[in-house]
């Protein structure tokens, strides 16, 4: 749990000091444009990744004409403290650094071994509406809350897939280098495909024990996962299909065989409609659930007990559903920040 949080320079807060004093709920109360998500950002950047704004270091400064050109996070947690932040100057890169109990963070995994952090937001409650595209980074996020060795697989996926497509374009194609990515590649979407698959599987039985709320049922769907649960060495196929592909993928400029042909498939448990069909007061109640189960799938695994960030999600629940989001949540012992335009 937080028990102090300090933002400096960090969007429309200069010097923001909060005193926690680790509260299992903290509501964060104002009007449109106060800075309540701004929190919950900056609490979201106590970990890898770029946030729930998916924003640039450059973004979040707070004013860019001030002497210091520097954004930073200052939490102190229950056993231990953690910085992050960067410096920001006009036409130089910047890059985010790590610190925990004042000492320089080298991997990752001195974070995650420590902290988790789960968030809904407005634009959360909008997936089973929106693209496959924005589908899966909502799939992969739940993946990489679950196993943190997923996000760099897709990392290594989207690499390997840029340097192939930059090789295709190539006048004079080195095809032993070429033939190494692609197995690179093949590799990369195995593990990728292989981590999305494991996380509906582990989630869906999370979701069994769901009683409070709307427990989805979880599927895929999709060409690449069919081959992926048919084709006896997956990895060896998929890099010979590159292989042949060379020339109808160097005319696209992509891919036609891809790990992102694929979808995560959401419905009512009880009306087997497609999430996308279903109310809005239904698809938060089946976001809610896939959180619940998130959190207590990280515990189980890891002995960690996640962060959970909860953007205006108690807009357009009614007393009842709220009363039974805080007593659902309590059990998990698990801090919980909440923001409102209403005194809740």
């Amino acid at each position: 749990m937080i028990q102090r949080l300090a933002l400096r320079c960090f969007r429309n807060h200069c010097n923001l000091q909060l005193q926690i004093e680790g509260a299992p709920f903290v509501f964060i109360q104002g009007i449109n444009g106060a800075g309540k998500t701004n929190i919950l950002e900056a609490i979201s950047l106590l970990i890898p990744g770029r946030g729930l704004k998916n924003a640039r270091n450059e973004d979040i400064l707070h004013n860019t004409q001030t002497i210091s050109f520097t954004w930073a996070v200052d939490a102190q947690l229950t056993d231990f403290s953690c910085v992050t932040g960067a410096e920001v100057y006009p036409d130089k890169a910047s890059r985010r650094i790590f610190r925990i109990n004042e000492q320089p963070v080298s991997k990752q995994r001195q974070l995650t071994e420590r902290l988790r952090i789960i968030w809904l937001t407005p634009q959360t409650e909008g997936v089973f509406l929106s693209s496959p595209t924005n589908r899966r980074k909502f799939w992969d996020r739940m993946a990489y809350n679950i196993d943190q060795e997923h996000a760099k697989h897709v990392s290594q996926y989207e690499h390997h897939t840029q340097s192939r497509n930059k090789l295709l374009q190539s006048p004079h194609v080195d095809k032993v280098w070429l033939a190494r990515i692609e197995q690179q590649l093949a590799e990369a979407a195995t593990h990728v495909i292989a981590g999305r698959a494991r996380c509906v599987e582990l989630l869906s039985q999370y979701l069994t024990a769901e009683a409070q709320f709307l427990a989805p049922k979880l599927g895929t769907t999709g060409e690449i996962i069919h081959a992926y649960q048919t084709e006896r060495n997956f990895t060896s196929w998929f890099a010979e299909t590159l292989a042949r592909n060379r020339k109808i993928d160097a005319s696209m400029g992509r891919m036609k065989l891809s790990a992102s042909k694929m979808d995560l498939e959401t419905s009512h448990p009880i009306k087997e409609a497609a999430a996308a069909q279903c109310s809005t007061g239904e698809q938060k109640s089946l976001l809610i659930s896939l959180l619940l189960a998130q959190a207590r799938a990280i515990f189980d695994l890891h002995g960690i007990v996640p962060l959970l960030l909860l953007d205006d999600i108690l807009e357009n629940l009614d007393k009842e559903n709220k009363q039974k989001l805080i007593s659902t949540l309590q059990p998990l012992k698990a801090q919980t920040w909440i923001t409102g335009t209403q005194d809740y």
